[in-house]
C-alpha cells in the first residue's frame, strides 16, 4: 500500500534530482568543467559528500548524467534528455 508520505518522499527526491542536475549543468556551462562533490554539497546544501555521491549515482543510474573512469575527478557530464521530465 502506498501512503502519502511515500509519494511525498518520491516527489521530494525527484525535485532534488532535478535541482542537482540543473546545478551540474549550470556549473559546467559557466565554468567549462564539472563541479566536485564538495562543491555540489555546498551549492545544493546537502549534509555530506556521501549524500551527494549517492544522489550522483542515482542520476547516473537514471541515465541523466555520465561519469568518467573511476578515480577521475570533475568528470560529470549531463546527457541528452536529462531526467526526461522537463
Amino acid at each position: 500500500m502506498t501512503t502519502f508520505s511515500m509519494v511525498r518522499g518520491d516527489e521530494d527526491r525527484r525535485a532534488a534530482d532535478r535541482r542537482l542536475l540543473r546545478t551540474i549543468d549550470t556549473f559546467i556551462r559557466d565554468r567549462g568543467y564539472s563541479p566536485s562533490l564538495r562543491e555540489l554539497r555546498d551549492l545544493c546544501q546537502y549534509s555530506s559528500v556521501s549524500v551527494v555521491s549517492a544522489a550522483v549515482r542515482r542520476l547516473e543510474k537514471l541515465g541523466a548524467i555520465g561519469r568518467g573512469p573511476a578515480g577521475t575527478s570533475r568528470s560529470l557530464t549531463v546527457l541528452d534528455g536529462g531526467l526526461g521530465e522537463e
